[in-house]
């Protein structure tokens, strides 16, 4: 879903991303990493998975719990000021279909 939806962004940007052979993850390569530039995946910023289901960034050893406090502040300034809306009508119009990972296509 969000792969599709950062195609479809990255196609009105007049940019074409090329599609991995990930059987669920369009656009994820063989190292579990997303190939498209953070600038034309903006909708996968809000799904952050620490943010998405905690709210904040959890500590982690690499970052300290003040760093992680900064983080957040930091992500929902930007995430205030990036905000895309999606229109999922429109990306079912566009051919894009949910799925879930794992699920084979």
């Amino acid at each position: 879903m969000y792969c599709e939806m950062a195609i479809n962004y990255a196609n009105d940007q007049g940019v074409t991303l090329d599609r991995t052979d990930h059987p669920t993850l369009p656009l994820m390569d063989s190292e579990n990493r997303c190939t498209a530039p953070a600038h034309l995946r903006p909708i996968c910023s809000a799904h952050q998975c620490d943010i998405n289901s905690l709210g904040f960034f959890k500590r982690r050893p690499e970052l300290t719990a003040a760093d992680a406090l900064k983080l957040t502040d930091r992500y929902f300034v930007l995430r205030d000021k990036t905000s895309v809306d999606v229109d999922i009508d429109e990306q079912y119009e566009r051919g894009w279909e949910p799925t879930c990972p794992g699920e084979s296509e």
